[in-house]
């Protein structure tokens, strides 16, 4: 990985995209998460990849590389919708479909359980929303979490504790939750 990465700052291509190829999920599950329109997804993670490879050359490695590459994304899904308002004159934007970001291999056979857990994030603020798949999805650290939102690590660990219970006391109450 770090000699991907020290090729692909020094403009070796081929190395770069075989950096990024293990980021490429997570990246497009993402901006899917921020973006409903799947043809405005793949035209922001092909911004996030076109930006990740322009500022390449700038990246330290005192910061986790996945952490850096989502921070990346994240500003082009500010710029996307910045963008977006510009354009639509005032029209309202859902900033935020509902996405099944806690969707894991061993669900796929339960559907119910899907449905469930989706209806409870749906319920989540968008940031709520965010730092849920931040933490199951990307799999990210809080600190990593921290540094992506811009939010202190201790806001982070307190709006986490409060997300789950939230999660947790819906599941609860929800018929067929197993």
């Amino acid at each position: 990985m770090e000699q991907l990465l020290k090729k692909a700052q020094e403009g070796d291509e081929p190395a770069f995209e075989k950096l990024m190829e293990s980021y490429l999920d997570i990246l497009y599950n993402f901006i899917l998460v921020h973006v409903p329109a799947a043809e405005d997804t793949q035209d922001i993670l092909q911004e996030t990849l076109l930006g990740v490879w322009k500022s390449l050359i700038s990246y330290q490695s005192n910061a986790c590389f996945k952490t850096w590459v989502i921070a990346i994304a994240r500003r082009k899904i500010a710029d996307y919708y910045r963008k977006s308002y510009r354009d639509k004159d005032g029209e309202t934007i859902d900033l935020y479909a509902l996405r099944d970001t806690l969707e894991t291999p061993q669900y796929e056979d339960r559907m119910v359980d899907r449905l469930i857990v989706k209806k409870a994030i749906g319920t989540l603020s968008p940031l709520e929303q965010e730092l849920i798949f931040l933490l199951f999805q990307a799999r990210l650290s809080y600190r990593d979490i921290a540094a992506i939102t811009e939010l202190p690590m201790g806001t982070v660990k307190s709006k986490m504790h409060a997300i789950k219970n939230k999660l947790k006391k819906q599941l609860e109450e929800q018929e067929g939750w197993k």
